[in-house]
């Protein structure tokens, strides 16, 4: 009997300000591993492209659009521990107004702000960024010559 592969796609929004990312914090209980920072994305629904996608979950987390300003995404894949194949784009991402958890179609985040280096790594040692922004945020913020 053939194993069954699954495959996760995931978007997300990196929007700069000076050296600092906009991040949400989520709590345990809107996620599987909550209580951590994270970029505005996620998961790509079916019949979904990936920048619709971005654009959907920055409205639904942080109640702006969003308008990606590079064409090729930073791309990274890993298999996670249930051996989902996982695919996460990162996309540069330029605001439509100003970000605000009242506006917000989804209440994911409890807390909005930029995150500078300092801060990210102090927050990352203690295990409070989320698995994929943790690995690689400092790649990309890094190839974009901010850190």
């Amino acid at each position: 009997m053939k194993k069954r592969v699954l495959f996760y796609l995931n978007g997300r929004a990196v929007i700069i300000s000076g050296k600092k990312i906009l991040m949400g914090y989520e709590l345990k209980r809107y996620s599987h591993g909550g209580n951590h920072w994270e970029t505005p994305g996620g998961g790509v629904n079916p019949r979904e492209n990936i920048i619709s996608s971005i654009k959907r979950e920055a409205k639904e987390e942080i109640g702006v659009g969003v308008e990606s300003i590079n064409t090729r995404p930073f791309c990274f894949s890993f298999i996670g521990k249930d051996k989902t194949h996982c695919h996460v784009l990162y996309f540069v991402c330029k605001l439509h107004g100003k970000p605000s958890l009242k506006k917000a179609r989804h209440k994911e985040f409890v807390d909005l702000k930029y995150i500078g280096k300092d801060e990210f790594f102090k927050l990352k040692k203690k295990n409070q960024i989320m698995y994929f922004d943790s690995k690689y945020m400092p790649k990309i913020m890094k190839q974009l010559k901010l850190w």
